[in-house]
C-alpha cells in the first residue's frame, strides 16, 4: 500500500494543478470579417484594460474580448448580408 502512496500524490497534485481549458473560439473564416473584428473599437477598449499583474481581471477580460471578437464578426457578416455560422451558444463561466 505504501508504494502507492507517492504516485497518487503526485498523480493527485497534477489534477489539482491544471486549470480547465478554455473552449476554442468558432473559426472566422470569412477574412474581412475577421479584421474587422479584430480591429473594433470594442475589442481595442478591452485590450485597453488589460493589467497582466492582475490575472483575475485578465481571465475576465479574455472571456469579453472572445465575446467581443465574436459578436463584431457576426455584426459585419450580418451587414454584408452573409449568414451567420450556427450552432448553440457556449458554456459560460459564472458570474
Amino acid at each position: 500500500m505504501t508504494r502507492f502512496a507517492l504516485p497518487l500524490a503526485l498523480l493527485l497534485a497534477a489534477c489539482a494543478a491544471s486549470q480547465p481549458r478554455e473552449p476554442a473560439m468558432p473559426a472566422m473564416d470569412h477574412a474581412e470579417c475577421r479584421t474587422e473584428a479584430l480591429a473594433a473599437a470594442d475589442v481595442r477598449e478591452i485590450g485597453r484594460r488589460a493589467n497582466p499583474d492582475n490575472p483575475e481581471l485578465m481571465a475576465r477580460l479574455r472571456e469579453e474580448l472572445r465575446d467581443a471578437q465574436w459578436n463584431a464578426y457576426r455584426r459585419c457578416l450580418r451587414a454584408r448580408g452573409l449568414p451567420s455560422p450556427g450552432g448553440v451558444e457556449r458554456v459560460r463561466a459564472p458570474s
